[in-house]
């Protein structure tokens, strides 16, 4: 069944939309890919030493992920150069692809030489300096939306950078769904599949932020895989909040490396009965 939604103006979505009979585009990167049959796993680390870096890259990629994800703290200020390039040369130790998220247009030049792949919230699109630097960045870039962000918005952003010369662009599903009288979110899950007709483009889901227990985000995550998200982007404990336990959910559902290896055996098994295997680079 195709999805028709009347705020959708094809003339204004020329290359974001799915034309009758289109085939999924497939992007690649080195040898992964997105699409085409493909499954795709990025991990976000929040280690901050080298020796954690590697325990962390070690742990993706014995699970078959194939993109390590590092990103900046808001508290941290400036750019840590050192930090990338660490992350990098432990990403290549190990088969990894890097991946950074840019959250000011002051980032763009690490991440163009630190970073194969380029994350962005959709919001922060509305800054004209960033979108203009965007539009030359000769990366894939990945385009998360969130709650407050429509289809239109997502289709819109992605729009304007295929027009100005980057075909290869990502979506990522993120958007949470308030249950009433309940203090945890959920992620909108009907979005994936509603993306996946409106678009030819990849569409990934990010299921952490759904803050609850670590058994809503391991029945969450399946379900990206089985509604047919192309990949998933998961976060990992730091080494801190790995050896403490907490009672209290943190804002994001991350796993232990135990969970995440459990997770990642289970999501393997699921995608390959979904028709999909996830590509690992070779070593």
């Amino acid at each position: 069944m195709n999805i028709s939604l009347p705020a959708f103006h094809h003339a204004f979505y020329t290359l974001s939309l799915r034309k009758p009979e289109q085939p999924d585009s497939i992007i690649r990167i080195g040898e992964v890919q997105f699409g085409g049959g493909r499954f795709v796993a990025i991990v976000s680390t929040e280690a901050e030493s080298r020796i954690e870096m590697e325990q962390d890259a070690a742990a993706i990629s014995r699970s078959g992920a194939q993109i390590i994800a590092g990103h900046w703290k808001e508290q941290n200020e400036g750019i840590p150069f050192r930090k990338m390039s660490i992350l990098q040369r432990v990403a290549n130790q190990y088969g990894l692809l890097t991946m950074l998220e840019v959250t000011a247009h002051e980032q763009l030049k690490i991440c163009e030489e630190y970073a194969d792949l380029i994350a962005i919230d959709i919001r922060l699109l509305r800054n004209q300096l960033l979108l203009r630097r965007l539009s030359s960045v000769k990366r894939p870039i990945i385009l998360k939306r969130s709650h407050q962000d429509s289809y239109e918005d997502l289709l819109g952003a992605a729009e304007y950078l295929l027009s100005h010369g980057n075909p290869n662009i990502i979506l990522c599903e993120g958007s949470m769904c308030p249950f009433e009288n309940i203090q945890y979110n959920s992620l909108d899950i009907a979005a994936i599949p509603e993306l996946r007709q409106l678009t030819h483009l990849p569409v990934i889901a990010y299921p952490v932020h759904c803050i609850s227990n670590g058994n809503t985000l391991n029945s969450l995550t399946k379900a990206c895989v089985a509604v047919g998200a192309d990949g998933l982007l998961l976060e990992l404990k730091s080494t801190a909040e790995n050896n403490q336990a907490s009672t209290y959910p943190t804002p994001t559902q991350a796993l232990s490396t135990e969970e995440y290896a459990a997770l990642m055996h289970d999501v393997r098994m699921l995608a390959l009965v979904c028709g999909r295997r996830m590509s690992r680079m070779k070593n």
